[in-house]
């Protein structure tokens, strides 16, 4: 009886340790199936991915006039991504750059009874609205008459993986619906040491014309915006970067709520820790990041946090480079505060830090004007008159009087006119702005025929603008 128990107990290993039966697939079934899982995916995003055209004033340099800068009409495409069904679109602030006006082209899906193709795409252009824009991240908000369109859901940035397969789509070189394939080259990478923001870097083929579009995963969620590329060619060669999801999405936010981006802070600054700066500290790490400014009176001083302090976590995530804890402030909000937990002469300690409004942010411009006060009609645009707070606001102004345009008014039958949000207008035809009173009555004398001259300052540099009136 025994032998029987001991060879049934053997046998039974044997039985549990043999290798499941596999059923082989043709691999150019699997083939087949990947490339129906994209189709399918193509057609199921395609609809969420627009067109943009722009058309307005843009500065131009004369080399055989010395490099002098002067203002020509603007033609620029780009693509963007719906992310609302209300009629919201994301894409590049600098697909908008000196826009006065701006198209998307919309695909809207048809039915067709033709052999093999149940779905054709009909192309419709319509005129878009900006509803903001932040140049700082490179992000803008486009606004549409439409409801019901097919928005793209936002996919999570923070949990990609290098080796994640992922898609480009846009208009590249103006061939509209264009699909391009590759995977994740970085998950963060930092263009300079100290750079605010993380991009999401692939060897997706991105090229002009792509600016704007969505950098989509498997599932087929919004996980970047395509921004920018590194070449020597002009073309694709396969480093490409996208704006991080996680990051569109707190900017998409603000700019649908408010028009602009409240930027926030805790008036401290931080840098990522090398074996240099740790041997010349004494460290007790050579990684991680280092408190290297704490402004006075300012919400991290007054909770606690000195100089030289190493932060270890931010709300609980380990912080092992600058960009971290940049990353975490661009997803923070004024009113919030944050946990840190920082190491100190060998003690960990744990401070939380109010977050505030950075007080030279130049989108509060737009919060201080009203249609009633400050609109000009005629222009179409907000103005501000230079004051100390203004000057405050735009740092390194050369002359501290004129109007600031402060934004641009939706909905306002206006002139044609190559201005943008920040430039300073300090005279008119020659004679000097000193209130926007007097900018007023200036442009209230206008009459159709007359040449306008302004002199505008944008910053780092003056530049003549000169039109007709209409």
């Amino acid at each position: 009886m025994m032998r029987f128990v001991c060879a049934f107990c053997c046998a039974a290993v044997a039985f549990a340790q043999s290798p499941p039966i596999v059923e082989k697939k043709d691999p150019l079934q699997l083939l087949r199936d990947m490339s129906g899982s994209v189709e399918e995916l193509s057609r199921r995003v395609s609809p969420s991915v627009v067109g943009i055209e722009t058309f307005g004033y843009g500065t131009v340099n004369d080399s055989a006039q010395g490099n002098v800068a002067s203002v020509a009409r603007h033609h620029s495409a780009g693509s963007g991504v719906v992310v609302d069904p209300d009629g919201y679109i994301v894409t590049n602030a600098h697909v908008l750059e000196n826009a006065q006006r701006v198209k998307v082209a919309l695909l809207q899906p048809v039915e067709t009874k033709l052999p093999g193709r149940a779905m054709r795409f009909h192309r419709v252009e319509i005129d878009a609205k900006i509803a903001g824009i932040d140049k700082e991240t490179d992000l803008a908000l486009l606004k549409v008459d439409l409801k019901q369109m097919p928005a793209m859901r936002f996919g999570n940035s923070d949990a990609l993986r290098q080796g994640q397969m992922v898609f480009a789509m846009g208009n590249p070189l103006g061939l509209e619906n264009s699909l391009s394939m590759g995977v994740i080259s970085s998950t963060e990478r930092q263009l300079r040491p100290d750079d605010p923001l993380a991009y999401i870097q692939t060897d997706t083929p991105i090229n002009p014309g792509n600016s704007g579009g969505p950098l989509i995963d498997v599932e087929g969620r919004l996980i970047g915006i395509n921004t920018f590329i590194f070449t020597q060619s002009g073309g694709s060669e396969g480093i490409g970067f996208a704006i991080p999801s996680s990051v569109v999405r707190n900017i998409y936010q603000q700019l649908r709520k408010n028009g602009h981006v409240h930027r926030v802070e805790i008036a401290a600054s931080v840098q990522t820790i090398t074996p240099v700066m740790a041997a010349g500290l004494k460290l007790p790490q050579d990684w991680g990041v280092i408190v290297s400014d704490v402004l006075p009176n300012g919400p991290a001083e007054v909770a606690g946090l000195r100089y030289k302090d190493i932060l270890l976590t931010m709300n609980g995530r380990v912080l092992e480079a600058a960009r971290h804890f940049e990353a975490g402030l661009y997803r923070a909000n004024k009113g919030e505060s944050m946990d840190l937990e920082v190491l100190r002469n060998g003690e960990r300690v744990k401070i939380k830090v109010a977050i505030v409004e950075r007080p030279d942010d130049m989108d509060r411009l737009a919060e201080k004007v009203s249609i009633e006060k400050n609109l000009i009609p005629k222009l179409g645009m907000l103005f501000l008159e230079v004051d100390s707070k203004v000057v405050e606001m735009i740092q390194g102004l050369r002359k501290h009087f004129g109007v600031v345009v402060a934004a641009k008014a939706a909905d306002v039958a206006s002139q044609d006119v190559p201005l943008q949000p920040g430039d300073v207008i300090h005279a008119i035809n020659d004679e000097l702005v000193v209130s926007l009173a007097g900018f007023r009555a200036a442009v209230d004398k206008l009459k159709p025929g007359d040449p306008v001259v302004l002199e505008v300052e944008r910053p780092g540099r003056t530049v003549i603008v000169s039109f007709e009136w209409q």
